[in-house]
């Protein structure tokens, strides 16, 4: 449980790196910014929103591996363990494994599951869900999240509107030019349908963009802490 935490400070002490190499002290940085500044900031956002993705992906399998160690050394069976496994099996279930069937898992069924299937289901859920995720957008989150039995209602409205700005800003700086984005900001000439860019990057406003991220995860690291806490 405390790797979780300890997931949370290497990720804040990363942001403070990333921020004194790329953007230096604000007593430097000017109104509007320089060209320099604005690549910078640019490159402040990328590089977070990359840390951050990790971040979800991380914690998500250090819960994992948590649930199952919990299980291997006293046998106790805790709500992520429980989640997992059972939807690995409803997944075996839509994949035609002749022994998965389609029923719900009860206690008792979680019970005689748990020795044969968590640690398949730990392995699959690496492999083939966290690998593959690619993003920190609300519906990226909701479902990284959703594998470790934490539903969307459980996760800070606030953070999952945080998370969406990072990532739509973030597929600014990733896929347009800076022509581009200046066109899109001012309103230029676009295709009927292309998004406006909502602010041009600074550094402060790309500091405020991941402060307001990174202040709500602690909130979430005490949800999964407790996840872990409750046996079934």
């Amino acid at each position: 449980m405390a790797s979780i935490t300890r997931r949370l400070k290497r990720l804040r002490s990363r942001e403070r790196r990333l921020r004194f190499n790329l953007l230096g002290h604000s007593s430097t940085w000017g109104t509007p910014p320089s060209d320099t500044e604005y690549d910078r900031a640019l490159a402040y956002r990328v590089l977070m929103h990359a840390e951050i993705e990790r971040h979800f992906e991380d914690i998500v399998a250090s819960t994992l591996h948590s649930s199952l160690d919990i299980y291997r050394s006293k046998g106790t069976i805790v709500h992520p363990a429980a989640s997992a496994l059972s939807h690995y099996h409803s997944k075996c279930f839509m994949d035609g494994k002749s022994d998965a069937r389609a029923a719900f898992l009860d206690s008792t069924t979680l019970a005689s599951q748990m020795p044969l299937h968590l640690e398949e289901a730990v392995e699959w859920l690496e492999r083939s869900v966290i690998s593959s995720n690619n993003g920190v957008k609300p519906s990226d989150v909701r479902k990284l999240m959703g594998w470790i039995g934490i539903n969307g209602d459980c996760i800070n409205s606030d953070l999952l509107e945080a998370l969406k700005t990072l990532a739509t800003e973030r597929g600014d700086a990733a896929h347009l030019s800076r022509r581009e984005i200046w066109r899109r900001y001012r309103g230029g000439h676009t295709p009927k349908g292309t998004p406006r860019v909502r602010r041009l990057p600074s550094p402060s406003d790309e500091i405020a963009a991941v402060d307001a991220v990174l202040k709500l995860l602690p909130e979430l690291d005490r949800v999964i802490q407790k996840r872990l806490r409750t046996a079934l």
